[in-house]
């Protein structure tokens, strides 16, 4: 059985920042929530459950967080494409892409189904040709197009 190639996203310096943020946040509220946890603890057990909740969630958010900086990415097997973005996956039949269409322009890959929905895959473009070759073997009827511009 042939091994599962993984086509790991591609994603720009703007989302590297934002995600970046987005963790240096978490974490600072985590340690925040941390100290008030503590300190209600010793002083107010009112609000140790209300602490407690936010504390759960400064820590599911931050490894959350992490889950898509290292491991969001696309796999091939079984019959499927994988989309696997943190710890969420969505997984569409490779029977049901009908088309892939590369626009130069915006150097993007778009996937077109068979029900008339589309997505786009956030990969590098030198990964294109690849990925398409890998579902082109599985399902020899995707069509691969190349536009200027996306309509």
């Amino acid at each position: 059985m042939k091994k599962s190639k993984s086509y790991r996203f591609k994603f720009n310096a703007l989302i590297w920042v934002l995600l970046a943020i987005l963790l240096a946040i978490s974490l600072t509220s985590l340690v925040l929530n941390t100290y008030s946890l503590v300190v209600a603890i010793q002083k107010n057990l009112q609000t140790v459950t209300v602490r407690a909740v936010l504390l759960a969630i400064s820590v599911i958010l931050p490894v959350f967080t992490l889950s898509i900086m290292l491991s969001s990415k696309y796999v091939i097997k079984n019959g499927y494409l994988y989309c696997y973005f943190g710890f969420i996956s969505i997984k569409t039949k490779i029977e049901e892409i009908a088309q892939f269409t590369r626009f130069k322009k915006s150097d993007s890959l778009v996937a077109y189904l068979t029900d008339e929905k589309y997505t786009v895959i956030v990969i590098a473009p030198e990964k294109y040709d690849e990925l398409v070759k890998e579902v082109r073997e599985l399902n020899p009827a995707v069509v691969f197009d190349m536009q200027e511009e996306e309509n």
